[in-house]
């Protein structure tokens, strides 16, 4: 309870300093990142995150709209950035997930998120396929998990800069004692 309390107040503030209301278009093109078919779950053991039977990841594989609160995806709109929903860019499905970075900053960023509910002491992989044009700046896209409420990080993804296809990516975590709700995030850190 106690969780979930800190997770509808944390939300509630975040949407109301960031005035979001949900996903956005834009043409801007100087340097996409896409995110395809994510998925958490367990691993011998380990729970799958990914929206296929065994996932606990609402909407994994970005066919449905996010919600953009709840246990869907997350998107902060941040400066600099833009979620585009890519019908012509797809690893499975119809659509994928893409970040235009406009240019204009080196950004640090973290503004595509999900918060998965799990359990403590579990052994759980995540997977995804991510893509990549024209990244600069020293650091690539990556996907992270956190402890949302504490903000500890568990794991870390592979970095892409530049890709010709989807490139897979499975990263292997086990959860603390004491963490119920881990962050999955599209990350960016310079």
């Amino acid at each position: 309870k106690k969780a979930w309390k800190q997770l509808w107040q944390m939300m509630a503030a975040n949407r109301a300093a960031s005035g979001s209301e949900g996903e956005q278009d834009s043409d801007v093109s100087s340097a996409p990142a896409v995110v395809g078919g994510t998925s958490v779950g367990e691993s011998g053991g380990a729970r799958r995150l990914d929206g296929v039977a065994g996932n606990l990841m609402t909407n994994g594989a970005f066919e449905g709209e996010i919600l953009n609160m709840g246990f869907d995806w997350l998107w902060s709109s941040p400066p600099g950035a833009a979620l585009v929903w890519d019908q012509t860019t797809v690893q499975n499905g119809g659509r994928s997930a893409r970040i235009d970075f406009d240019g204009t900053a080196n950004l640090v960023f973290a503004g595509l998120q999900q918060i998965v509910p799990i359990e403590p002491g579990r052994h759980y992989r995540l997977t995804a396929y991510l893509k990549a044009e024209r990244i600069k700046g020293g650091a690539g896209i990556r996907l992270q998990v956190d402890d949302f409420l504490g903000s500890k990080k568990l794991a870390d993804g592979r970095e892409v800069f530049q890709t010709l296809s989807w490139v897979p990516d499975s990263i292997e975590f086990t959860v603390p004692p004491q963490v119920h709700l881990i962050a999955v995030r599209v990350q960016r850190a310079i």
